[in-house]
């Protein structure tokens, strides 16, 4: 393997994988798949969206609003099989017209998310560039002001372009190589975050006056930056997730014998709710954020040929025969 902490390469291949590698990824190039089959939830709220646009033909304004609550059947891979069976199946004047609006809109969707894929994917090549070069041209501590200066990027998405890009079959050995050795380092970096993040709560939780515990609280949030906030919140939430809410048959967590720490824990959360509300940082802690890369097993990235972004569609031909 490469270490990323050693210095420069003795591959002189290697090294120009790293400096020259176009912005433009193989990922692209992978063969289509054939899409899967809809589930019966993607089909029944297909049907409910194309009724609520057969009522609203000559409301665009409305037409607009109800397309984007039903963005996830617009962009299913399963969409178009869905247009088919219902003109195959006999669809009326209404509907079709409907159809027609619908697969004009998944066309935009489609575009603008390939769009914002193909720029996502040109930050993560960009931030692996920038990695790799801070490698070879310095000490272990110049990687890690480094990975400092890119902690924003370093989220859920860029980890999974990572295991994207390292299962790409069209990748390169030697591509491959270097993208196991920056996912090493980014994991070591977070890895060490993230233990800092465990030691302020164990610190806090061994705390006996719940007082003092808040205060402590309150002074280390007060001393992170916004950034910083975000990924103490994200490990803390998975804390409580699994110690507080998970039930016992879908965690193997083992819960401490302590009757008080669950208490304690409780009260952490709600000195934590009161302490982020005021810098807006609640919906962290309620709903699942990219802030945390380790937050999912099953990461991933959409690329700009992926069967979302290009998200086949009916051709205009089809709905007018």
């Amino acid at each position: 393997g490469i270490d990323l902490f050693a210095g420069p390469s003795a591959s002189a291949k290697i090294e120009e994988e790293l400096i020259s590698k176009p912005q433009t990824s193989k990922l692209s190039d992978q063969n289509k798949m054939p899409p899967p089959e809809p589930s019966n939830r993607i089909k029944v709220r297909f049907n409910v969206l194309l009724s609520e646009l057969v009522q609203q033909l000559d409301n665009k304004e409305i037409i607009d609003l109800i397309c984007d609550a039903y963005r996830d059947v617009l962009l299913h891979p399963g969409f178009e099989n869905i247009v088919r069976d219902k003109l195959q199946n006999g669809a009326n004047k209404k509907e079709t017209t409907a159809i027609e609006i619908l697969n004009n809109k998944v066309i935009q969707l489609a575009t603008l998310l390939a769009e914002t894929a193909s720029l996502a994917e040109n930050q993560h090549l960009e931030t692996i560039r920038i990695v790799c070069q801070a490698a070879k041209t310095g000490p272990a501590e110049n990687l890690s002001d480094t990975l400092n200066s890119l902690r924003p990027r370093l989220n859920s998405d860029f980890i999974g372009y990572l295991v994207y890009a390292i299962n790409d079959p069209s990748a390169s050995t030697e591509w491959r190589l270097v993208l196991n050795a920056v996912k090493d380092a980014v994991y070591s970096y977070l890895a060490k975050e993230k233990i800092g993040d465990l030691s302020i709560l164990h610190t806090i939780l061994n705390l006996r006056d719940p007082r003092l515990r808040l205060d402590v609280l309150r002074q280390n949030i007060e001393n992170m930056s916004d950034e910083r906030l975000d990924t103490f919140i994200a490990t803390a939430r998975n804390v409580f997730d699994n110690l507080l809410f998970a039930p016992p048959e879908t965690t193997t967590v083992r819960k401490p014998d302590d009757p008080f720490f669950l208490q304690r824990l409780s009260d952490l959360r709600d000195g934590l709710i009161h302490l982020i509300e005021p810098r807006n940082k609640m919906h962290l802690l309620l709903h699942q954020s990219n802030h945390d890369p380790f937050a999912h097993d099953n990461v991933g990235f959409i690329s700009p040929s992926s069967s979302v972004a290009t998200a086949s569609v009916v051709d205009n031909t089809t709905l007018s025969s």
